[in-house]
């Protein structure tokens, strides 16, 4: 999975420059402009059972020809297994790229730390180094709402989707 994801985000940035030479379609309105705060709630599976929440701040914009900005914000997730339960709160880094209107695609990393505990029975309690990267992609279909899907290894979660609230 992780190979995958690496071919992917390098297969994104090897074609970002490219969109000022092809004829993508005129953006109208960014989607995440400089100054835009966005909320995501996330759920999904891998490892286990996965909730995450994260906000992302757009700190740049206007990069590859104006569909391209940066973001930067943090998430809190967890996930349950089956006799362990996981708690996690990462700081994150995201690149975005805007195809066509109301769609925003972006590739993030974050890293952190967390808690994992068990069931009596099964282990002892221990902190420990948390990490992530993904693909994603929101689809607005208001002018600030949005569903949301990410692909990666995110909180012990390969495949996540959920709603976006921007403001």
């Amino acid at each position: 999975m992780r190979k995958l994801l690496k071919k992917v985000a390098l297969a994104v940035l090897c074609l970002l420059p490219l969109s000022s030479v092809m004829a993508l379609p005129r953006v109208t309105e960014p989607v995440f402009a400089r100054g835009d705060k966005t909320m995501s709630l996330l759920l999904g599976y891998g490892d286990g059972f996965t909730q995450k929440l994260a906000f992302d701040f757009s700190a740049i914009d206007g990069w590859f020809a104006g569909r391209g900005s940066m973001g930067i914000g943090a998430s809190v997730g967890n996930c349950i297994g089956k006799h362990w339960n996981r708690l996690s709160l990462e700081l994150t880094a995201s690149l975005h790229y805007q195809l066509v209107d109301k769609l925003d695609t972006y590739v993030s990393a974050g890293a952190g730390g967390g808690y994992k505990w068990y069931d009596h029975l099964y282990g002892s309690d221990k902190g420990f180094f948390s990490w992530s990267t993904n693909a994603g992609v929101r689809w607005y279909f208001s002018s600030s709402w949005a569903l949301n899907v990410e692909a990666g290894y995110t909180m012990g979660s390969y495949i996540l989707a959920g709603v976006t609230w921007r403001f």
